[in-house]
């Protein structure tokens, strides 16, 4: 039996795919297959995997019309073969010891069933490095909210069969929804301070439909605090529990309203906030609105030019908002300095230096 499947879904991905291929093949520990699952690309996607599997008879390839992400990655399941899945989507990478380390420490630890490693945001290059501890994770850390990225995560496939693949009905937070039915069968999930992925962060993030990843996150969390009958083995851990999910869902409401601020849609965004408010009967607070900068924004653009960049072009449309939701001159200045607090002490740090920014920042904030 092979040691890992890696499974990379694709729709439209040419750019990218010969990269992702590339830091398979590059891997120093070789016993691995690749199933590409071309999801009815348009471009020439089909074209450079069909090259790719014919040169390396470990790459397999399937080809299907459209049917989405979740329905791609569980036809990869289907055909796969080996005791660890690893799902890579096509536009980011791996390091090149991160089998090697999958493996040893599955051969050390034979009860551990999910491996999540610290990995990289990047665009050009890498911009932020996101590192774990080692130590066991429980279903609570999950229903708080995702750990990182679907290409950080390693699990074996036996789990699949207790709890079932990608559920084809969400358009978003699949790989939440997986996790979380992971945790809630009970078995055992360990985090590692080795850096094995590397997820491609800038470039999908001003495509991302914001409504649709709010109401998949809402979906998601009704859920993990539920019985999970999905599940076939018996567990103590997917049982109802007794916790209040509306503060989870306006976190998650902030976030993706952040989504839409950063893409320019200022009317939209306000439409989103007038609905949900009244929906749900929220207040919100200055403080609240520090989840507009989240990771699913710009929480970890903290370069130079990054910093510029933000505050020349996106500053205005949150200011903007604020105005329209009626908020003072002196509510819209400290909201702002709320959101964009990571990014005016990075600011001052680079202006003034390390002590005199600390200085600043410490009087500021």
């Amino acid at each position: 039996m092979t040691f890992l499947s890696t499974i990379c879904p694709c729709y439209n991905q040419a750019l990218y795919l010969e990269a992702a291929i590339d830091s398979v093949q590059a891997q120093t520990f070789q016993d691995w297959e690749l199933i590409i699952v071309d999801d009815g690309s348009t471009d020439n996607t089909l074209e450079i995997a069909q090259k790719y599997a014919e040169s390396d008879t470990r790459i397999k390839l399937i080809h299907q019309e459209n049917k989405g992400l979740s329905a791609a990655r569980n036809a990869g399941i289907r055909q796969a073969t080996g005791e660890f899945l690893h799902f890579l989507d096509a536009d980011d990478l791996i390091f090149p010891t991160a089998y090697q380390v999958i493996y040893q420490k599955s051969r050390e630890d034979l009860k551990t069933s999910l491996w999540i490693s610290s990995y990289t945001y990047f665009d050009q290059q890498d911009f932020h490095q996101h590192t774990f501890s080692e130590k066991q994770l429980h279903a609570i850390d999950f229903i708080r909210g995702n750990q990182a990225p679907p290409v950080a995560h390693f699990l074996k496939r036996e789990m699949i069969q207790q709890i079932g693949g990608f559920d084809e009905q969400l358009k978003s937070c699949e790989d939440w929804d997986l996790w979380l039915r992971v945790t809630k069968s009970g078995t055992q999930i360990k985090t590692i301070p080795n850096l094995l992925a590397r997820y491609r962060y800038v470039s999908g993030s001003m495509s991302r439909n914001a409504k649709v990843m709010y109401f998949s996150l809402s979906s998601v969390t009704q859920r993990a605090v539920r019985t999970d009958y999905r599940i076939h083995s018996e567990s103590n851990a997917n049982q109802d529990l007794d916790l209040e999910i509306t503060p989870m869902i306006k976190s998650h409401f902030i976030k993706c309203l952040g989504i839409l601020l950063h893409q320019g849609k200022v009317e939209e965004a306000l439409i989103f906030y007038q609905e949900e408010q009244a929906k749900w009967k929220w207040n919100f607070e200055t403080k609240d609105f520090a989840g507009l900068n989240s990771q699913l924004t710009f929480r970890y653009f903290l370069g130079k030019n990054q910093i510029q960049n933000l505050l020349n072009h996106k500053l205005p449309n949150f200011k903007l908002f604020f105005e329209m939701i009626g908020f003072s001159e002196q509510q819209i200045k400290n909201a702002l300095q709320v959101v964009f607090e990571p990014q005016l002490k990075k600011h001052n740090h680079l202006k003034y230096g390390r002590l005199l920014g600390a200085l600043i920042n410490r009087v500021k904030y």
